[in-house]
């Protein structure tokens, strides 16, 4: 029974897998340096592939990361509210797919899908302080896959890179 019950939680819940953060330029100073940050809303890259109701779900994807980093980063207590110099993240979603959920109910496992966000990290005056992409993957599964919970995983990734760069 124990077996059975392993093989169905293994079976049935999906599965977020990030990956570390894919710099494309180091920092070129310690984020601990900014008084503050401003997370703008994500944008969404070409998404022209994906249907109607696939673009909007992008759209709404793309402005929940930002309002969960922008939340994350103040909650792990790196920053505070208030003037000063200010590091501005911004990024842009350039992969929404959420895999083959019929795989995944079929197969188990089988229907993995990702997102990935590329991240720019600027000061004030638009100089870039660092950028890079951050790529979490979903599994889907026979319980159906969460979009919210992958969008926690990759706002981890990424309040990860900042803290280690704090």
């Amino acid at each position: 029974m124990k077996k059975l019950s392993a093989f169905l939680v293994a079976c049935l819940i999906p599965a977020c897998v990030s990956h570390p953060f894919q710099l494309s330029q180091a920092p070129l100073k310690p984020f601990g340096e900014f008084d503050y940050v401003r997370v703008d809303q994500f944008q969404t890259g070409d998404l022209g592939h994906l249907s109607l109701s696939e673009q909007l779900s992008a759209k709404d994807l793309a402005a929940l990361i930002s309002r969960k980093l922008h939340l994350n980063l103040y909650e792990r207590g790196m920053f505070t509210a208030g003037s000063g110099d200010v590091l501005i993240i911004t990024g842009k979603l350039v992969r929404f797919d959420v895999g083959d959920w019929s795989l995944g109910y079929y197969v188990g496992g089988e229907g993995t899908g990702s997102i990935a966000v590329e991240m720019s990290f600027v000061d004030a005056e638009g100089t870039v302080i660092a950028s890079g992409t951050a790529v979490v993957g979903m599994t889907a599964s026979a319980a159906g896959g969460s979009v919210a919970n992958a969008a926690t995983a990759l706002v981890s990734s990424i309040a990860e890179f900042v803290e280690n760069n704090y």
